[in-house]
């Protein structure tokens, strides 16, 4: 379940910081608000673009749904059901109980697991219908490295080789069909705490909490939104316009606000192949993928290691998977 992000305050301070933190009490929701660039949604990806457009001069109002802190309130927002057979009733909260909705996000309780992705998980497979991506790994490695410091991640196997030390320590030999897997671990990096004294610091962006944008609004053509609604909790309900917009609100609700914005466009906003919404991945559970046999008198805590290696090294924390090459 979500908690209280650590060193949160329980509420803001005051109305003056470089950062310009809105107050719902003096919108007025005649006038709505105007912006160079809205981002919709005070994650990971909506404050680092902040911080980027910032940085390159451009005035920036960042809107988010929750506030400094998680509530009930807002969290049954994040209510969805699952249809998958990998879910049961067990799992009829995981979208509310897997993701915080307040300023930083799921950042706020993410562990910190990264790895990039493989060569194939691009490729066009016989078994998976309508696979395949228009570019490759190769196209996305530039910006590993810049994520790389944004996470506070020093190093990645996949594109810099192994650091020094980092020998596999197999406990026996697993064979040739198995290959090993790396995931590297961000400290956690908590972006509310991380990067909100940064924010507070940049007078271009305006920060507005317990905004909920309801739907958007295209402009003649379909080509590019013009205005959203927005209600702002116990606030006024008004409407925010951008010559930009920018939805960050992750992969479900970037999803839904979309549908839901459906004035200009039946089906849907950018829905025009009835494709928003589909091809989400699921996250398959198994108790146990097979059984290994060994002897009796055996370090059966070594063996498990061996598949399952965790250690810092270089200065960073690594862990290893050993996993059949089929797989």
């Amino acid at each position: 379940a979500w908690a209280v992000p650590r060193g949160t305050p329980r509420r803001p301070r005051c109305y003056g910081w470089a950062l310009m933190l809105l107050d719902p009490a003096a919108l007025d929701a005649s006038q709505g608000l105007d912006a160079d660039v809205c981002i919709v949604g005070a994650g990971a990806a909506g404050i680092t673009i902040a911080r980027v457009l910032a940085a390159a001069g451009i005035d920036v109002l960042l809107l988010e749904g929750g506030s400094w802190i998680p509530s009930v309130r807002s969290q049954e927002l994040y209510r969805a059901e699952m249809v998958t057979r990998y879910r049961g009733e067990r799992d009829a909260d995981t979208c509310i109980s897997n993701r915080i909705r307040c300023f930083g996000g799921t950042t706020n309780h993410w562990s910190g697991w990264c790895r990039p992705l493989e060569p194939w998980d691009f490729e066009a497979r016989p078994w998976v219908p309508e696979s395949g991506w228009p570019f490759g790994l190769a196209e996305l490695r530039p910006f590993y490295r810049r994520a790389m410091p944004i996470l506070e991640i020093d190093r990645l196997e996949d594109m810099d080789g192994p650091a020094k030390g980092a020998e596999e320590g197999r406990v026996f030999d697993l064979g040739p069909r198995f290959e090993s897997r790396t995931f590297h671990f961000s400290p956690p990096t908590r972006f509310a705490a991380t990067y909100r004294g940064e924010l507070e610091a940049e007078p271009r962006i305006r920060l507005l909490l317990e905004a909920n944008v309801l739907r958007l609004h295209a402009a003649e053509g379909l080509q590019r939104v013009s205005y959203a609604d927005v209600r702002v909790d116990d606030g006024p309900e008004l409407q925010v316009r951008a010559k930009r917009w920018v939805l960050a609100s992750g992969g479900i609700e970037n999803a839904r606000l979309l549908l839901l914005s459906d004035t200009d466009a039946r089906g849907g906003l950018g829905n025009g192949n009835d494709l928003v919404g589909r091809y989400f991945m699921e996250h398959p559970h198994d108790g146990a993928a097979g059984w290994l046999v060994h002897w009796e008198g055996a370090d059966s805590k070594a063996i498990s290691e061996s598949y399952v290696r965790r250690k810092r090294v270089g200065g960073m924390r690594r862990m290893n998977i050993w996993m059949a090459s089929e797989a």
